[in-house]
């Protein structure tokens, strides 16, 4: 867990898009499929106006119009939303469904995230970990912090929502801030499974 936490990690420091995709392969997706995953009918409410939807078998959210999708790197696999004018961005990552997020404290991410940051000359401050509900019903972890890093500071907010076998945890990352973006996403969150 260590490790993936570490790796989360160094992709998120990336300064203007901060991202990261890890996944299972097919044959670990099909097996939790067919012994784990329990299909719930979910409606997915249409995107406001200036948003556009992200939607796969487990999640939906909303990014704004105009964003560019753009490929993970290294083969990773995947895509993240981005404002090319200021390195804005909306993403995610997957992982095996635990309760690590669930009982996760300012603590714990310091002990387990803060040393990665610190060997990056990152630094990192008003971390603040919370469980939410949003106005849809769905349980969501969040964490908040700053991170500064080559005289840029960017704020990041990951969205930690549980379905199905898997946590998929949504990045909002602002270099400029947008009026209403960290709400929009966080309201329009919705897990299908």
């Amino acid at each position: 867990m260590k490790k993936l936490l570490c790796v989360l990690l160094a992709m998120t420091m990336l300064v203007g898009s901060l991202f990261i995709f890890c996944s299972c392969d097919e044959k670990d997706k099909k097996k939790d499929k067919e012994t784990t995953d329990e299909v719930k009918e979910v409606e997915v409410p249409a995107p406001p106006k200036g948003y556009s939807l992200y939607e796969d078998e487990y999640v939906a959210f909303v990014y704004p119009t105009g964003w560019k999708e753009r490929d993970m790197p290294n083969g990773i696999g995947g895509s993240m939303f981005q404002d090319l004018l200021t390195g804005n961005n909306v993403s995610f990552a997957v992982e095996v469904k635990s309760d690590l997020y669930k009982t996760m404290t300012v603590e714990t991410f310091n002990s387990m995230i803060k040393p990665s940051l610190d060997a990056q000359n990152m630094s990192v401050s008003n971390v603040k970990i919370e469980q939410v509900k949003n106005k849809l019903g769905f349980e969501i972890t969040k964490i908040s912090y700053s991170a500064t890093g080559k005289g840029v500071t960017v704020k990041q907010v990951i969205f930690v929502i549980p379905s199905g076998s898997y946590n998929y945890a949504i990045y909002v990352t602002e270099a400029k801030k947008v009026d209403g973006l960290l709400d929009t996403v966080f309201e329009s969150l919705v897990a299908k499974k």
